[in-house]
């Protein structure tokens, strides 16, 4: 069994598409989009079209899954 490591996931410049943050983050792809348009977790829009594209920071994945065990440790205690 491989685990994936955060640290080398995404680009060179350490941003990573959607899918690959869903892969780190327990939502669907879509959900993931909808946090990035709504600033739920930080990202660049990278659009050129109609269609709507987001580079995800390492960093801000990490933020958001620090939070997120912050606040389910919370409400287990």
């Amino acid at each position: 069994m491989t685990t994936k490591l955060l640290e080398f996931a995404g680009d060179k410049s350490g941003h990573l598409t959607p899918a690959q943050a869903a892969e780190f983050i327990p939502r669907h792809v879509g959900q993931i989009r909808t946090m990035c348009e709504t600033g739920e977790i930080e990202a660049i829009d990278i659009s050129t079209g109609k269609a709507r594209r987001w580079k995800i920071p390492r960093s801000a994945i990490r933020a958001w899954l620090v939070n997120h065990n912050n606040q389910t440790a919370r409400r287990s205690a």
